[in-house]
């Protein structure tokens, strides 16, 4: 498991609907197919959700319900739901991470042979795949521990 003083490690999901596991897994550094394996079955049966299974492996998913504008506030980690790129009308999870002094994004996707994937620099990542973040909700606040 990361800490608060811990960067993030980029991984890929394994397939098109495999986004949230694999924020997990980052969030949690474990192999995304294990993660996969142990929180996506119930999840989809409504046994379990994003805040529970976190907790269980020592990590605070605080719940960011608001209204209107969602901000990237400094020092902060997200885990936020963005518009599919790859499946029109559905929606994706993605990492926003502004814990050391600049915003980076950890999208799933990326990797994803010729997916497209969301960037908070897509300029200077200098990949045509790389799309700008726009829009998003955040759905909570990461807490690590120390």
């Amino acid at each position: 498991m990361i800490t608060i003083n811990d960067p993030i490690k980029h991984k890929t999901q394994k397939s098109i609907m495999a986004c949230i596991p694999t924020c997990l897994a980052m969030l949690l550094d474990k192999d995304p197919e294990q993660v996969y394996d142990e929180f996506t079955k119930d999840y989809i049966r409504g046994f379990t959700d994003v805040s529970t299974y976190l907790h269980k492996h020592g990590v605070f998913a605080q719940p960011h319900i608001t209204a209107g504008m969602h901000q990237i506030r400094p020092g902060r980690l997200y885990l936020a739901t963005v518009p599919s790129l790859q499946l029109p009308g559905l929606f994706h999870q993605i990492i926003i991470d502004a814990r050391f002094g600049d915003v980076k994004v950890y999208d799933p996707c990326k990797g994803l042979q010729g997916k497209q994937y969301y960037s908070y620099d897509h300029v200077a990542e200098g990949n045509d795949l790389a799309y700008p973040l726009r829009s998003f909700l955040i759905d909570y606040e990461i807490i690590l521990p120390e």
